[in-house]
C-alpha cells in the first residue's frame, strides 16, 4: 500500500462495481452517399468475411464489453482530492458538520471507493463512497423502496460524486443527521478529526 502526504495508507479497491445504464450515449447515423449512378454494392461475404455475417457477429460482444467497461468504472479518491471535491460542493459546514467529518465518514464507509457495493443481510445494498442504502434512499430495481433521493443506486457508483453528495445532503437533513451512518457514530463522532485534512490545500 502507498501512503499519502499525511501518512495515510491508500487501500486497494475493496468493492464490486455494479453495472449501470450509460447516459447520453449518442449513436451516430451513418448515411450512404447516393449518386445518380451508384456503384454496385460489394457482396456481404466481402464485408463480413468468407462466412457472411459471422465475422461481424463475433465482433459485437467485444464491442459491447468495451463500452460497458468504459461506463461503469468507479474511482478510488485520494484523501485530499476528496476533501477538495466535497468542499467545492458545499459540504464543509453543511448542517453543522465540518469537512473532516465527511472525509472520516467516507474513509470508514468505503475507503474512498465510489464503486463499492455492500450486500446487506436484509437483501438491501449499500452503495458508493458514502455507502447509501437502497432500503430507503435509492432504487436498486429489485426491492421496493421509498427512494427518498429519487435515483437509481447504480447512479452512486460512478466516478462522479454529484448524486452521492446530493443524497448525503438529504440524509443529514433528517433528525439523526450524520448519526444515520453507524461508521460515523463509531469512528468519527466527538473525536478530533483535524488529521483527516492534514496536508491538504483547501
Amino acid at each position: 500500500m502507498s501512503q499519502d502526504a499525511a501518512g495515510f495508507q491508500k487501500p486497494p479497491c475493496l468493492g464490486t462495481h455494479g453495472l449501470q445504464p450509460q447516459r447520453d450515449l449518442s449513436i451516430p447515423l451513418i448515411r450512404s452517399a447516393i449518386s445518380e449512378s451508384p456503384l454496385p454494392s460489394p457482396p456481404l461475404s466481402v464485408l463480413a468475411g468468407s462466412d457472411g455475417f459471422s465475422g461481424m457477429t463475433r465482433l459485437l460482444p467485444l464491442a459491447l464489453l468495451t463500452c460497458l467497461t468504459s461506463v461503469v468504472a468507479g474511482k478510488i479518491y485520494g484523501r485530499c482530492e476528496l476533501a477538495q471535491t466535497l468542499k467545492a460542493a458545499g459540504l464543509d459546514g453543511y448542517r453543522g458538520y465540518s469537512l473532516d467529518n465527511w472525509i472520516c465518514l467516507a474513509f470508514y464507509e468505503s475507503h474512498f471507493d465510489t464503486g463499492l457495493v455492500d450486500h446487506e443481510a436484509d437483501g438491501s445494498t449499500s452503495n458508493g463512497i458514502f455507502q447509501i442504502n437502497s432500503h430507503l434512499w435509492c432504487d436498486d430495481l429489485m426491492h421496493p423502496s421509498p427512494n427518498i433521493c429519487d435515483l437509481h443506486c447504480s447512479d452512486l457508483l460512478t466516478s462522479s460524486l454529484n448524486d452521492d453528495i446530493t443524497c448525503a445532503m438529504r440524509i443529514v437533513q433528517t433528525p439523526r443527521g450524520m448519526g444515520t451512518w453507524m461508521a460515523w457514530r463509531n469512528n468519527c463522532e466527538g473525536l478530533d478529526l483535524s488529521h483527516w485534512l492534514k496536508g491538504c490545500k483547501l
